[in-house]
């Protein structure tokens, strides 16, 4: 899913562990259409909530 340009703003979690990198790609459904930011940019742009999304799994 595109982060931006939604009518209708969907319901949409930012992991935390994308914190962990200093820049990331985001795409907007098209190879030709993806850009870099930070998670704070991503943050910041979308209002999305920061949340724990991946667990971890024993192995």
């Amino acid at each position: 899913m595109a982060p931006l340009g939604h009518v209708v703003p969907p319901v949409a979690l930012i992991d935390r562990e994308l914190f962990r990198f200093a820049e990331i790609w985001a795409a907007a459904g098209h190879p030709h259409a993806v850009f870099r930011l930070t998670p704070a940019d991503l943050e910041r742009l979308t209002g999305a909530p920061v949340a724990d999304v991946v667990a971890e799994v024993a192995v």
